[in-house]
């Protein structure tokens, strides 16, 4: 009896196990809008007021296979002429963030932020990189060789593009 409740309780650990490794994340879905978009961080356009928003987000640290513990949403939209990311994280609580440098093209290691990679190339080695910390400053860069070296993110690159806060938060 005990050598087959040992090997129902190892068959369950086995399959937690390789469920937890094998997350796979929903597709996430830019929509076509016809009605112009304000940069105000208020959100109030009627795109992003319907369902649609990426959610389930998992953590990074100190494990990479669970849920993260207070969720983050996103919803892509995009026109003639450009594309829309709104982002809406939360926290806890009232909390002090962490930054580095409030200098634009900061290092984003060890600081609080979000970061978007467009792989535009579909090759999982190139793309460009946009990412903003909770004060508003931006960075962007270009990945190359899949970003495994330090020096495969080029920070050098400038765009024009912009990222807006909500201002009552």
């Amino acid at each position: 009896m005990t050598k087959y409740l040992l090997s129902v309780l190892l068959y369950i650990v086995i399959i937690f196990n390789v469920r937890g490794q094998s997350q796979v994340l929903s597709p996430t879905v830019a929509y076509k809008i016809s009605q112009p978009i304000t940069l105000d961080g208020e959100l109030d356009e009627e795109v992003w007021k319907t369902d649609g928003w990426a959610t389930d987000f998992t953590q990074y640290y100190p494990s990479d296979t669970s849920l993260a513990q207070v969720q983050t949403q996103i919803k892509i939209a995009y026109d003639d002429e450009h594309v829309y990311i709104a982002a809406i994280m939360k926290n806890k609580g009232p909390r002090n963030y962490v930054s580095t440098s409030l200098r634009r093209d900061y290092r984003g290691e060890a600081n609080d932020g979000i970061t978007f990679v467009f792989d535009t190339f579909n090759d999982k080695t190139n793309a460009f990189q946009f990412g903003v910390n909770p004060y508003g400053v931006q960075r962007e860069g270009l990945l190359s060789n899949g970003g495994q070296r330090g020096g495969d993110l080029n920070l050098a690159w400038d765009n024009k593009w912009y990222a807006v806060k909500n201002p009552r938060r």
